[in-house]
């Protein structure tokens, strides 16, 4: 334990270390952060349909469930490469922590990896959007109801973004995978275009497409 004094002399020692921090690299991080949960769609159906395989059950059975191995480790992969913390990630479900600007490309992109590793399964994605002192459990409800509104939509396969404003306000969209990837105009270009100086479109854009 320390005193009053020694405590409030390593709290400024920390807090001048982090404002040298903030300094060198020219910013500072957001104060909100993303929750990412990931599941697959129709996984009980798909392996009903694996095991009424004629030829040989098991093995196709044995043959999918490897395949969601490797897709559980390279999500983890993808997710550390992007900076964030994947709480787990196995079999079909994953469950992460990440930075905002990564959160979309990279649940994007996770959905891609499952598609391509699975072969013939897909998957769907809840993002939640949070203020760091919005209350933990409180975030991840709103993310697995993201996850589970996009599993909800009529072909799945789909992302959802729920973001949890401080006001209290909550604002959803949804969008197919298919659909992002083939939008002209990605949300990274979007995201550079806003954080040009200056930038080239509205700074009310974003309300008027709200």
């Amino acid at each position: 334990t320390f005193t009053d004094a020694e405590f409030k002399r390593r709290q400024k020692v920390a807090s001048d270390k982090l404002s040298a921090l903030y300094t060198a690299v020219g910013a500072r991080p957001s104060t909100y952060y993303a929750i990412l949960a990931l599941d697959g769609d129709n996984m009980g159906r798909h392996v009903d349909n694996l095991l009424a395989d004629p030829n040989d059950p098991l093995a196709a059975h044995t043959a999918f469930s490897r395949r969601l191995d490797v897709f559980g480790r390279q999500a983890r992969a993808v997710i550390e490469a992007a900076m964030g913390s994947a709480v787990y990630s196995g079999g079909d479900d994953v469950l992460a922590l990440i930075p905002l600007e990564n959160a979309i490309p990279k649940a994007l992109e996770l959905l891609d990896l499952f598609h391509a590793t699975t072969v013939d399964a897909r998957a769907s994605a809840g993002i939640a959007v949070v203020h760091h002192t919005y209350p933990l459990d409180a975030a991840l409800r709103a993310a697995r109801a993201a996850e589970q509104a996009a599993k909800h939509t009529p072909t799945k396969d789909s992302l959802c973004v729920r973001v949890l404003k401080r006001s209290g306000e909550i604002v959803q969209v949804i969008t197919r995978r298919a659909a992002a990837r083939a939008c002209p105009v990605s949300f990274a270009s979007l995201t550079a275009d806003f954080q040009g100086r200056p930038s080239p479109l509205s700074g009310r854009l974003p309300y008027a497409v709200q």
